[in-house]
C-alpha cells in the first residue's frame, strides 16, 4: 500500500554544510512527511526547507507531541486506526526510524554508544560489541550516559542482577559496557561533584585500559564511560548534547578527518544523527555515521505504544533538524 523511497539523513557528508542542506531539504519535502502532515489534517508549505522545517515544528508540536516536556516513559498513550497506524509505520521506515541499521566503513576512529534506560543501555552495548567483533575496526569505545537517577521499575527488569549500585543511568551503561566488552581490572576514574547532591553540576569519566572478546585489531584497546555535566545547570540536567560536546573536547580530542560510529536505537536515529552532526561533525570536521539497533521488532501489525513513538520521534527529528539546518547555513555563508 506505501511504496515510499528510503530518505536516510545517515547519508548526508557531515562535514559538507551544502549536503546537509541538501539532505534536510529531501527529508524535509519527502512524500512520507507530506503524507504524515495530510493524514493529521495540515498541508505542508510551498518554499524552501526553512519554511517547512518552522511548518513542521508547529505542525508536529500540535499532533505528535505526546511528552510535554516529560520523560519519554511518561509520554501520553494515543490510540490509531489501523490505517493511520500503518501509514505512520510505512513513513517512520522511510524516514529512518525504523530496522537495524548497519556501518558504512569498516574502520572508525571511536564507536560511541549513547545512553537511555538499563535495558536500553545493554542492548546497544551489545550491538556495539558485535559490530566491533564482526564489522568495524576502532581503537576506542566510549559508553555516554548521564546523572538521571534510576527507577524502581528500571532496576526490577534490569539484564543484570542484583542491580545494587546502578543509581544512575551512567552506572547502567558501565554495567552493560562491563559485560559486552568483557572490561576488567579497576577503571582510572576522574570526576568532579557529589551527582547525589548536585547532578547539574557533576561530570565523570571511567577509563578501562582492557578490551577482550573483539576482533584482533581492537583487543586490548581504551573503553570509556562518560557522565558530563549540564550546560544550563541552573535549567535541566546534561542532555545527549552536553554529553557529546564534553566526550568530544575531554575524551576524544576530536580532529578533523575522524571517523565516529554513534550507536543508538533506530528510533532515535534521525534526531541523535541530526544532533550529532551540529555538535561534532559540523564544529570538529568530523565524519558521523550513526547505526541503530531495533528494540521494538518488525510487527506487520503495530500496537499504538509503537505508533506514538514513531511520531514522538519524528517531531524531534524535526526539532533537531532545524537546529542542524541553523548550524549548516551559518558554516556554508562562512566558506570563501
Amino acid at each position: 500500500m506505501f511504496d515510499y523511497p528510503a530518505y536516510r539523513l545517515t547519508r548526508m557528508d557531515s562535514r559538507d554544510p551544502q549536503s546537509i542542506l541538501d539532505h534536510i531539504g529531501e527529508w524535509s519535502h519527502s512524500l512520507p512527511v507530506r503524507d504524515l502532515v495530510a493524514e493529521f489534517g495540515g498541508a505542508l508549505p510551498s518554499g524552501g526547507h526553512a519554511d517547512a522545517l518552522r511548518y513542521l515544528e508547529d505542525f508536529s508540536a500540535a499532533h505528535w507531541d505526546f511528552r510535554g516536556g516529560r520523560e519519554r516513559s511518561q509520554a501520553e498513550h494515543r490510540d490509531f486506526e489501523p490505517g493511520t497506524a500503518r501509514l505512520v509505520q510505512a513513513a517512520a521506515y522511510a524516514l529512518g526510524l525504523g530496522a537495524t541499521t548497519y556501518p558504512s566503513h569498516d574502520e572508525y576512529r571511536h564507536v560511541l554508544i549513547l545512553g537511555g534506560k538499563m535495558r536500553t543501555c545493554t542492548a546497544r552495548a551489545e550491538f556495539a560489541a558485535e559490530l566491533l567483533r564482526n564489522l568495524v575496526e576502532a581503537p576506542e569505545v566510549s559508553g555516554l550516559g548521564s546523572f538521571r537517577p534510576t527507577d524502581d521499575g528500571e532496576r526490577a527488569a534490569a539484564p543484570v542482577q542484583p542491580a545494587d549500585g546502578l543509581d544512575f543511568e551512567v552506572d547502567a551503561m558501565e554495567a552493560a559496557m562491563v559485560r559486552a566488552f568483557t572490561l576488567r581490572g579497576t577503571p582510572y576514574e576522574q570526576a568532579k561533584g557529589d551527582p547525589y547532591t548536585d547532578p547539574n553540576h557533576s561530570w565523570k569519566i571511567r577509563t578501562y585500559s582492557a578490551v577482550e572478546g573483539l576482533s584482533p585489531r581492537t583487543e586490548g584497546r581504551a573503553a570509556h564511560v562518560v557522565a558530563a555535566d549540564a550546560s544550563d545547570p541552573a535549567a535541566t540536567r546534561a542532555n545527549t548534547v552536553d554529553t557529546c560536546r564534553f566526550w568530544a573536547d575531554r575524551v576524544a580530542v576530536l580532529e578533523p578527518g575522524d571517523r565516529v560510529l554513534v550507536v543508538t536505537s533506530s528510533i532515535f536515529v534521525p534526531f541523535q544523527h541530526c544532533d550529532a552532526v551540529a555538535t561534532m561533525g559540523l564544529p570538529y570536521q568530523c565524519e558521523i555515521d550513526t547505526v541503530g539497533v531495533d528494540l521494538a521488532g518488525t510487527s506487520l501489525h503495530p500496537d499504538a505504544t509503537i505508533i506514538g513513538q514513531y511520531l514522538q520521534e519524528i517531531r524531534s527529528a524535526i526539532v533537531s533538524m532545524r537546529r542542524l539546518r541553523d548550524a549548516a547555513e551559518q558554516r556554508r555563508r562562512r566558506r570563501p
